[in-house]
């Protein structure tokens, strides 16, 4: 009770269903970010292209060094806004693509060079995972502390200009 196409055309059917549902999910996926292209970036995409290079690390990262991964790709999420602004010259642009560009992505590759069956042996007082995990906060707080830097000028203009306010209109 198939009809005039039949079983086989039924099956040819689904069997070119699925097939466009396979070539689509191939061609859709986005390309993967390199380490190198991380710096080559225009400054308002340095967060995005960083954050799906997390992504593309995470299943190689202790659970530890998962969630800093995410802090950082928050942390650079949000001063976003503020590399719209900023100069691709500027001091503070060129410190962040040295910790995000150069830092970051060689702390992650260096730990993925060591073997996995010794990444959590201790040797000579060092354990791998422990070293990815220290260098990976002390780069969440290098970003921190830089997005505290670039926000507290933007205060300071706030500032100056509610107090201008203040002046050219209060009594």
């Amino acid at each position: 009770v198939i009809g005039p196409i039949g079983i086989i055309g039924v099956t040819m059917v689904g069997l070119i269903m699925a097939m466009v549902v396979v070539g689509a999910a191939l061609f859709s996926r986005e390309a993967d970010v390199r380490a190198e292209s991380i710096g080559a970036a225009d400054l308002p995409q340095l967060a995005d292209r960083t954050s799906q290079y997390l992504g593309q690390q995470r299943l190689m990262l202790p659970a530890p060094a998962q969630t800093l991964s995410d802090s950082i790709a928050a942390r650079l999420s949000a001063l976003n806004p503020q590399l719209q602004r900023l100069e691709d010259k500027s001091i503070e642009a060129v410190e962040l693509r040295r910790r995000v560009a150069e830092g970051l992505p060689g702390l992650i590759s260096s730990y993925g060079r060591v073997p996995v069956a010794m990444r959590r042996e201790n040797r000579n007082g060092r354990v791998a995972e422990a070293e990815l995990i220290e260098g990976m906060q002390l780069l969440d707080g290098e970003i921190d502390q830089l997005a505290r830097q670039l926000a507290s000028g933007d205060m300071d203009r706030l500032s100056s200009q509610k107090r201008y306010l203040e002046m050219r209109y209060k009594d």
